[in-house]
């Protein structure tokens, strides 16, 4: 009990210490936004039209979330032709997602229990859905007082995460009357297992795959005569890279005769940066702007902008991705979609999938960069190599179909409570 006014307390002077420190700061800051449209959220609420079929409501932290979110709500909009409503906590998703003009969007509340009586009063839902791990407590506890059935959606929890704490009985007790819990991976299925035995957790896999596999199907932004030349030899693939990546291909580099072509694509593609990397190459390199028209024989292809890198991927053998030695690792699902197999630093601890990865042999990781040179030289340049390649290459191609998440787990859920 003690645990529960304390935070609802919290809760009430963090909502006025932020209303104080919105006087003191630009209109256009995140907090006044936030703030803001909190406010002309409620007001909105209070001018929405009777109800004339099930409402769902959805909650996202931020853009990522929503993005995660969207193939479940697409599916209940078109199979159960339900209203949508989407709400968020940062002016991130708020402000940059894109949802069809139907559906409307609008800012989480403060958790106190009379801003959340007030949300859900207003947006009267018939089923609500978080995503990932927005465990509001108050507001959980209105839905719970109201009867309105709630689930999560590709939820990830770690160990550590507050939920196993003792203190956190408050939240468990809340979070048990949840109609389903969708995991990402096992490790957060057995967390939420043992600590809410009597609610389904079912594993249901990475959102992230799924839009990964509707992207690997959409049309490639190189014409088909571009696409011959990926294809004329083995790419080799550096995506999203730092420094420690950089320094990878020019120890690598030397050993390469003509057996493969290398492809740099730099996270930073500033002209500050390009100019550098192309300073430490010492002429090896070509962009890839000017590479497409008159390609240079074995020059190291540098990507110098954004959105290609993906479709590049396509037409890779092995991809380095950047990140993993600064515990940033970027996206490997994108590559693995295609079945290349990805190496990067050891520094993933954020990163669940990329641990999976390496268990499942379709990634391999080192915790420093010449130890990672050591493991892509003995890959690219030893006898017997392409037996190798090819093993790792299945390896990632079954652990990203494995990894696919489908959402019949969950539908059951929703189906009885928007059909009812």
């Amino acid at each position: 009990m003690w645990v529960r006014l304390a935070y609802q307390l919290l809760m009430y002077l963090s909502q006025a210490a932020l209303a104080l420190l919105a006087l003191f700061l630009s209109g256009e800051s995140k907090l006044a936004k936030m703030l803001r449209g909190r406010k002309q959220s409620l007001e909105r609420l209070k001018q929405i039209p009777p109800k004339n079929k099930k409402r769902v409501w959805a909650h996202a932290a931020s853009l990522g979330e929503f993005q995660m979110l969207l193939p479940l709500l697409q599916k209940i909009e078109t199979e159960l032709n339900s209203e949508i409503h989407v709400s968020f906590f940062s002016p991130s998703g708020y402000e940059h997602a894109e949802m069809p003009p139907s559906w409307q969007s609008h800012y989480l509340q403060q958790d106190t229990p009379l801003l959340a009586n007030r949300f859900v009063s207003l947006l009267q839902p018939d089923l609500v859905i978080f995503a990932k791990y927005e465990f509001w407590l108050s507001h959980i506890r209105v839905l719970n007082h109201k009867n309105i059935p709630f689930l999560y959606w590709n939820v990830l929890l770690r160990n550590n995460h507050f939920l196993t704490k003792s203190w956190a009985q408050p939240w468990r007790n809340a979070l048990k009357r949840a109609l389903v819990f969708g995991c990402q991976n096992i490790t957060t299925q057995q967390i939420l297992t043992s600590l809410l035995p009597t609610t389904p957790c079912l594993l249901t896999g990475d959102i992230r795959f799924l839009q990964t596999a509707e992207l690997k199907n959409s049309p490639s932004v190189f014409s088909d005569s571009e696409i011959k030349k990926w294809e004329e030899k083995p790419n080799i693939v550096w995506g999203s890279s730092w420094q420690e990546e950089l320094e990878m291909l020019i120890e690598v580099a030397p050993l390469n005769t003509c057996d493969y072509r290398f492809v740099l694509a730099p996270h930073d593609v500033s002209e500050k940066n390009l100019l550098h990397i192309e300073s430490k190459l010492h002429g090896q390199s070509q962009r890839l702007s000017q590479w497409m028209q008159h390609p240079q024989t074995n020059a190291i292809v540098l990507v110098d902008g954004i959105g290609k890198l993906k479709y590049i991927y396509r037409h890779a053998k092995i991809a380095i991705i950047g990140g993993g030695f600064k515990n940033a690792l970027h996206n490997i699902i994108e590559p693995l979609s295609s079945g290349v197999p990805v190496l990067f630093g050891s520094n993933h601890e954020k990163f669940p999938e990329a641990q999976e990865a390496v268990n499942a042999k379709a990634a391999l990781h080192a915790c420093t960069p010449k130890e990672l040179s050591r493991i892509l030289t003995f890959l690219l340049f030893h006898s017997g190599n392409s037996q190798l390649i090819r093993f790792h290459q299945s390896q990632a191609q079954a652990f990203f179909e494995s990894n696919t998440p489908k959402m019949e787990g969950v539908w059951p859920f929703c189906l009885a409570a928007l059909t009812k």
